[in-house]
């Protein structure tokens, strides 16, 4: 009964329970439940070509005071729709959808380590210098540099939908705001600075487009812009929204050219798409509520330092590409992720969760596929050896 009014009432619900296999089982069923319910309406809206719905829904979810995320066992690789992309991707589908997989959903210029779960045993990153950073591994992990997370994802649109705003959008610029999330904040934006840079690629654009985050999308700064001749405020949806990473990937293509005014993930996907890049400064301070070191908040300026140069520069990116979204030699076939799928899910089914087991499994696993001449098992083989070494 208590449930049921706080559904009605849609009252912010905390769901709890045990971190082993059958408490993170009964968490995700009765998430599911729970987030189909509340977010199902939302989740319909399009940004881009109904951005003023999209930001009546996101006033109604900020009164509300109710925010679309996960916090159950493998909950970040559901943000921006990685983990179902990846899925549909691979044709496979995973028999423990996400218990035990790790996906980081940005790349971290920080070098800060990921301290996760030991009940984690499969994590897939950008690149080599992400993945390094996982601590603990001496327990089992499998750990695959996938590349751009863009690769994998289909655009929102077909090609003829596509073609239609190409031709009404004529040549288009797409910028990146700088922007916030729930623990970080802006200290003002500078109207006067958009509107000047709104001024500077009017006189060879048809079409400004800004890309707003969700958690954005209700700022003054955006409101006042809107109005501007040429000006059309996106986004690419709520971060729980599984074809987030399918709009970004059709507004970057839509673009002519991409205007970051700060370092984010979007830049190397901007890059995998070849696309124009320029970097515009803005006086713009986000203070964040993290628990980063000195030290790891300095590597984050410097690495973001480097990547401005080289962007102000017009300089070549590959080696940015390359070392911080892991560049094309990095990305995997459809045999390659669903052989990833396929092995952690036969070690959860063997283990039944239990970590201490997966030790002798894994020494099972690899004489059983030791030999094979199939390639999928061949790929498995290939990983079992990888995480040879790194057992406990």
């Amino acid at each position: 009964a208590r449930l049921n009014k706080a559904m009605g009432a849609k009252e912010k619900i905390l769901v709890y329970g045990d971190y082993d296999v059958d408490g993170t089982t009964a968490v995700a069923l009765v998430y599911k439940f729970l987030n189909n319910f509340y977010s199902k309406k939302y989740l319909k809206v399009d940004p881009i070509k109904n951005y003023q719905d999209f930001v009546d829904v996101v006033e109604e979810i900020k009164k509300k005071r109710f925010v679309l995320g996960k916090r159950f066992l493998g909950c970040e690789c559901l943000y921006y729709g990685h983990y179902d992309m990846l899925v549909e991707y691979s044709h496979y589908k995973p028999k423990y959808r996400t218990i035990g997989m790790g996906i980081v959903h940005g790349v971290d210029f920080s070098e800060a380590p990921l301290s996760l779960g030991r009940m984690y045993n499969t994590f897939m990153f950008f690149s080599q210098g992400n993945k390094s950073k996982v601590k603990n591994t001496e327990r089992f992990s499998l750990q695959l540099d996938i590349g751009p997370f863009i690769h994998y994802a289909n655009k929102i649109y077909s090609e003829d939908e596509e073609k239609v705003l190409k031709k009404k959008y004529g040549r288009t610029v797409l910028i990146y705001p700088t922007h916030t999330y729930e623990k970080s904040e802006i200290d003002g934006r500078e109207l006067d600075r958009y509107r000047e840079m709104i001024r500077h690629y009017s006189e060879v654009f048809d079409t400004i487009l800004f890309c707003v985050y969700w958690h954005d999308v209700l700022d003054d700064t955006f409101q006042e812009i809107s109005s501007i001749p040429k000006v059309k405020l996106v986004s690419c949806g709520l971060r729980s929204d599984k074809k987030f990473l399918s709009r970004t990937k059709t507004l970057i293509s839509l673009a002519d050219l991409i205007v970051g005014t700060h370092v984010g993930t979007y830049l190397g996907y901007a890059m995998y798409m070849k696309k124009e890049i320029e970097y515009y400064e803005l006086e713009e301070s986000i203070q964040e509520y993290g628990v980063m070191t000195d030290d790891e908040v300095l590597t984050e300026i410097k690495n973001k330092d480097l990547i401005k140069k080289v962007l102000l520069e017009k300089s070549d990116t590959t080696d940015i590409y390359n070392d911080f979204w892991g560049g094309e030699t990095k990305l995997c076939t459809k045999e390659e992720i669903a052989a990833a799928f396929e092995l952690r899910d036969e070690v959860i089914s063997s283990s039944m969760g239990f970590v201490i087991r997966f030790n002798r499994i894994i020494q099972t696993l690899k004489e059983k596929y030791k030999n094979s001449t199939d390639p999928r098992s061949q790929f498995k083989y290939k990983y079992l050896e990888e995480i040879n070494g790194k057992l406990f």
